[in-house]
């Protein structure tokens, strides 16, 4: 989980994205790490904020990630820029 997290770091400093990441590790369940961090899903929620937050103006390039842990389970929250609002679907 690091490793990605500091590649994609070093990805949105380049593009002048501001990155945030706020995480209550103490508060997160105890999974087994297979179960929680799920590389392939991680990196394209952080691939799509990306690829939003580029497209905007580059003072106005940010993302955030929260990652809060709720009694059994942890709530992530990938927030980012973006020019248009997302398309909705059904």
């Amino acid at each position: 989980m690091d490793f990605l997290i500091s590649i994609k770091k070093r990805d949105m400093d380049l593009k002048h994205i501001l990155f945030r990441l706020y995480s209550d590790l103490l508060s997160l369940p105890n999974h087994d790490e297979s179960e929680v961090w799920n590389l392939d899903v991680w990196e394209i929620l952080l691939d799509n904020a990306i690829e939003a937050a580029e497209k905007c103006e580059l003072d106005k390039r940010w993302i955030q990630v929260d990652l809060i842990g709720k009694g059994c389970t942890f709530q992530l929250k990938v927030k980012n820029a973006s020019v248009e609002l997302p398309r909705k679907s059904g």
